[in-house]
């Protein structure tokens, strides 16, 4: 599970980084604010350009653009977070660009390189690791989620098997240790090649092997289908549904009230509380504003595509809470996995699980928190 930015926290403590101290290169050596044009250093040693990997990691080391900036735009991301009044975002903001300016932020203080003491205690060498791999297909989607050994930017090429791998994922914003990625728009029943790809802060891109994966026939109940507008309710024991596009729900979009549910979201986007609303609380799906609502079900698994918090403005009270991504009131042996999570309300939890029972099991995630 990865969270990629708790946003206040992280700039609590990246703020009081000592960031004046010279900056020291990949050898750990120092480097003087006339070398403007700060990098991550060479790639690999001289010699072939494509270099077989450690013994078992299934890939093989090329050489790719190492991550630079310069200390103008190390000055200008901290000069932006700095120039926030928190007591301002009570009138509005825009999450994406809220978040934005911290990944920058990141981007330009953090990772192995301006750190040497990752790779003091890490090692120099990147890899994956062989049991931070899973993969999930759906009818029109895989999901891959994988970890290397040293943050790296990554993406997962894709072909029908016999054809080149010409289709892929985006990249993420920065480095990342944990990877998650969604290939949509795929056909059921169909055989495809995945290739996982990383390059880390040097430059140095590592390939994995082809994996095969194939999409299952498109069954059990879809959504929509004949369900209308949300929120959909999930009420047959044991059954798997499906969703079929993407959807945009006022308030909660799933509400589950049967045992061994799936819902597999098979790479599509779920925004959900996309309308104002003042009385927000987790007393009953009507008002909770969420994602997925559960109360008192057991083996409810919520599998493979992303949860994103809509209206900008909404703001759960920190008693009745709401505003969860996913609202687990009393469930047991729940499973989470391939999911992407973004929000940005105030007094937010994305996943609550109060009373909880048995194992509640959630991997391969991204938490995204884009607000204040």
């Amino acid at each position: 599970m990865v969270a990629r930015a708790l946003f206040a926290s992280l700039l609590t403590l990246s703020l009081g980084a000592g960031c004046d101290a010279p900056s020291e290169g990949a050898d750990g050596g120092e480097r003087g604010d006339a070398d403007s044009r700060r990098d991550a250093g060479p790639g690999p040693a001289d010699g072939a350009a494509r270099d077989a990997s450690p013994e078992g990691d299934g890939g093989v080391l090329e050489r790719g653009e190492p991550h630079t900036f310069t200390t103008e735009e190390r000055e200008a991301a901290r000069a932006a977070l700095e120039a926030h009044d928190a007591s301002r975002f009570a009138a509005g903001f825009d999450p994406e660009t809220l978040y934005a300016e911290f990944s920058e932020f990141a981007r330009t203080h953090f990772g192995a390189v301006e750190h040497p003491l990752v790779v003091e205690h890490m090692g120099d060498g990147l890899t994956f690791d062989p049991t931070g791999e899973w993969i999930h297909a759906s009818p029109h989607a895989v999901t891959v989620g994988f970890s290397t050994s040293l943050p790296a930017k990554s993406h997962v090429a894709l072909g029908v098997i016999g054809d080149p791998r010409d289709a892929r994922s985006d990249e993420p914003e920065r480095y990342f240790y944990r990877h998650l990625h969604h290939l949509t728009g795929l056909e059921p029943g169909t055989t495809y090649a995945i290739e996982l790809v990383a390059r880390d802060e040097r430059g140095r891109v590592l390939r994995s092997a082809a994996r095969e994966v194939t999409t299952p026939a498109l069954e059990g109940e879809t959504l929509p289908g004949a369900h209308g507008d949300p929120p959909y309710l999930l009420d047959r024991p044991g059954a798997t549904y499906v969703l079929t596009e993407d959807i945009v729900a006022d308030g909660t979009a799933f509400v589950v009230t049967a045992d061994d549910v799936t819902l597999d979201l098979n790479g599509h986007e779920v925004v959900y509380s996309a309308a104002a609303r003042a009385d927000i609380s987790n007393a009953s799906a009507e008002t909770a504003q969420t994602g997925v609502y559960a109360r008192g079900v057991r083996g409810l698994r919520v599998l493979a595509g992303q949860l994103r918090e809509g209206h900008v403005g909404n703001r759960a009270d920190p008693r009745a809470r709401g505003l969860h991504a996913l609202f687990l009131d009393g469930c047991e042996d729940v499973e989470l996995a391939g999911l992407s999570l973004l929000y940005h309300g105030a007094q937010v939890y994305a996943v609550h699980a109060p009373n909880a029972a048995g194992r509640l099991w959630a991997h391969h995630m991204e938490w995204t928190d884009r607000g204040w």
